[in-house]
């Protein structure tokens, strides 16, 4: 046990050793013994196994955990698989109770600990981690074999059969998951994101995948030096700054970026620093007033408000970027190439989405609005973008097909957050544009003359979201069509109540009273 032990901690004992040679990354500077200590427990990473679960409640997450664990086990083992696993499971000697116990600790102890909730990124996280509990189990899985053999052998013969397709199937299963032969998301991102950037640029990114993609075609491959990596997360850390420091001698401010004031502070800087800043898409943004974004390719580019830059990027998706695969969220076997894809998707609906605000109207939005939904069908927002700019170019039934698409994605997306134990400002959130989309629908069916489908619909807005004081005014609008004057009256008293600075709803109640 002692030399398994030191085998395991050998690990960490290489990190201040590794730190002494000063590596590009040193994280968290171990060298020194503080900080080695601090990287041995946790304290630059947090107590728990992702950020995710620190907003949830201890053992809020453990029977999904759980769930989540076996059906793994049983979709590698099969119930024969498993069966032979419990035959082998011996608690009698000292060694099987030792074998229980790690088991226990490094599974049921562990899936305690890391409370992550129950959607595909955070199982994607906590997966990895079975790789030490799944060696227990293939070693009392051996040992079933050996009980069957010594108890039943008359039956051995049809349990090698067994074996051997459980063997095969999990060979089978699992390549195409495990083979990264062809798999160059990550790869053809880094690539495509640094050539999306000028000379003496900032790129802020916040996700893994994201960041160490860029970081190993930046400094292992040492492409585009002149283009600086920030990460969120690190932009506050004193051993990254000290990093820094030691390795550039023009360098860009770093941070923290933590609200607002620390972003408009880390803008400013930089660009009197001379240096253009970008933000990936995986970045949750404060509201930055004193500048604006505009969609640069897979990028968001900072602008000064009285930056009125008219080059669009559209060129970059056509013919620059690399795409290497098959480029569709929800039928990825790796959800962090998914989440790359995610990336692409809100690029391209964000590209079309700028195109129509500055009604700049062509089929150039429609292939943005489109090819983000092919790449993210999951996603509610591109059916709706979609459905709006058919509405803008008065194509009523088009934006019908799309806005009730939309509506339909919005409501099993509510269903899906709520599954995934979402949290309550996700969900009202997505439950507040779900309102508004089906305020869009009522405005196409009423121009269409569909009132009575239009009184449904705003009702069905009104669902979602109690306070929308524009579904109402929309009703009171239809009402007076319908001359239902005591209805009129009621639905604009319930516009002001909402909204006292509603000048139409003012008009007409006034209108009536007289």
């Amino acid at each position: 046990m002692l030399i398994l032990f030191l085998i395991g901690i050998s690990v960490y004992l290489y990190l201040p050793i590794r730190s002494s040679s000063q590596p590009f990354i040193d994280w968290n500077n171990p060298e020194q013994l503080n900080r080695f200590w601090a990287s041995l427990t946790r304290k630059t990473h947090g107590s728990t196994l992702d950020l995710i679960s620190s907003k949830y409640k201890t053992s809020e997450n453990f029977s999904d955990g759980v769930k989540f664990y076996f059906s793994h086990i049983l979709k590698n083992l099969g119930f024969i698989g498993i069966l032979l696993v419990i035959f082998g499971l011996d608690i009698s000697s000292y060694f099987g109770l030792s074998l229980f116990l790690s088991w226990l600790f490094s599974s049921m102890f562990f899936i305690y600990k890391a409370n992550m909730p129950p959607n595909p990124h955070a199982f994607a996280i906590l997966e990895a981690h079975f790789l030490l509990p799944n060696v227990v189990i293939w070693v009392w899985f051996m040992l079933g074999i050996f009980f069957v053999y010594n108890r039943y052998s008359y039956v051995f013969k049809y349990l090698i059969v067994v074996i051997l397709y459980i063997l095969s199937f999990n060979i089978l299963e699992n390549y195409k998951k495990l083979n990264k032969r062809n798999n160059f998301y990550a790869y053809d991102y880094s690539i495509n994101v640094l050539r999306t950037v000028p000379s003496k640029s900032i790129i802020v990114v916040k996700e893994d995948v994201q960041l160490f993609s860029l970081w190993y075609k930046s400094i292992v491959e040492k492409n585009r030096k002149d283009v600086h990596i920030i990460p969120t997360g690190l932009s506050g850390s004193i051993w990254y700054k000290e990093m820094y420091s030691r390795r550039y001698k023009e360098k860009p401010f770093i941070g923290p970026l933590n609200n607002n004031q620390e972003w408009e502070e880390f803008i400013k800087q930089n660009f009197n620093f001379g240096y253009k800043i970008f933000i990936s898409y995986d970045v949750e943004l404060p509201q930055i007033k004193n500048f604006i974004l505009k969609p640069h390719g897979l990028l968001l580019k900072v602008l000064e408000r009285k930056d009125n830059e008219k080059v669009f990027t559209d060129f970059l998706f056509e013919n620059i970027y690399i795409l290497r695969g098959r480029y569709i969220y929800d039928l990825n076997f790796d959800f962090f190439c998914s989440d790359l894809i995610e990336d692409y998707s809100k690029a391209l609906l964000n590209s079309g989405h700028w195109l129509t605000k500055h009604k700049i109207m062509g089929l150039k939005n429609e292939y943005f609005y489109k090819y983000s939904i092919l790449m993210n069908p999951i996603y509610p927002y591109g059916y709706f973008e979609l459905g709006y700019f058919y509405y803008l170019l008065s194509l009523l039934d088009d934006a019908l097909i799309w806005y009730k698409t939309s509506a339909k994605k919005f409501e099993e997306y509510i269903e899906l957050a709520k599954k995934y134990k979402a949290f309550d400002d996700v969900v009202n959130e997505i439950r507040m544009n779900l309102a508004n989309c089906y305020l869009h629908l009522g405005v196409v069916l009423e121009k269409k003359g569909m009132r009575d489908e239009a009184i449904n619909v705003y009702n069905k807005s009104l669902e979602y979201n109690p306070y929308f004081a524009d579904a109402y005014y929309n009703l009171a609008v239809i009402y007076w069509y319908k001359k239902d004057w005591y209805k009129v009256k009621y639905y604009l008293e319930q516009t002001l109540k909402l909204n006292p600075y509603h000048k139409e709803a003012k008009f007409f109640l006034n209108l009536i009273s007289q």
